[in-house]
């Protein structure tokens, strides 16, 4: 629930449940990919003059473009790009 609602980490009171929440909190293989895809093609957007893009038939709008850039820090500072 706490990462549904935008939270990126827990606090822990016992060292046992420092796996379930790395497991819970570090970006899965697939959402590192759609973040690439959505940072690229921005990129790519933006290069070619472009100021609005689709990916798989949906718009992504600015606030997608930030939390894809936000996942893809993350998973940078984590070593998993």
């Amino acid at each position: 629930m706490a990462r549904a609602i935008g939270c990126d980490g827990k606090w822990v009171i016992h060292p046992a449940q420092v796996d379930t929440v790395n497991q819970v909190f570090t970006p899965s293989e697939q959402e590192i990919a759609r973040a690439r895809s959505i940072i690229e093609a921005v990129g790519a957007a933006e290069n070619s003059g472009k100021g609005a893009i689709a990916i798989e038939g949906k718009m992504v709008d600015q606030a997608t473009v930030r939390l894809a850039r936000l996942l893809w820090e993350k998973a940078s500072h984590l070593g998993l790009v």
